[in-house]
């Protein structure tokens, strides 16, 4: 148990906040990132200090975006309903097809056993 559990902890390339002494790339890209970001923000992000989260990026919605979205989520739910409601008609058809074929047959088994003749339409 414990060797695995030691493996597993030494396969991870980023060694936990105690051990993370030697910063690594990823690290150090993420933060001149924010420093860019700090001093001059562009339209889309911005970056922020909180006590709570300390450094962090945010990705600023433009006003378009927030119009759009409710509209965009609207014809996709009506979309998806129309399809299914479609799906389900398709599926209500076959199956009064099939009762009326099986209705057909039963007639024409009743008047077989009964001696009559068939009469189309009736």
């Amino acid at each position: 148990m414990f060797p695995e559990v030691y493996m597993s902890y030494m396969s991870q390339t980023t060694l936990p906040p105690p051990f993370n002494l030697i910063p690594t790339y990823t690290g150090v890209s993420s933060m001149i990132q924010w420093l860019r970001y700090l001093f001059a923000p562009s339209a889309n992000k911005k970056s922020g200090w909180s006590p709570t989260f300390c450094c962090y990026m945010e990705e600023c919605d433009d006003d378009r975006t927030k119009e759009e979205f409710p509209a965009l989520i609207s014809q996709l739910v009506q979309r998806y309903f129309a399809e299914k409601d479609q799906k389900q008609e398709e599926s209500g058809n076959q199956e009064m097809d099939i009762i009326r074929q099986e209705i057909a047959d039963l007639k024409m088994l009743v008047r077989e056993s009964l001696g009559l003749k068939d009469h189309i339409g009736t």
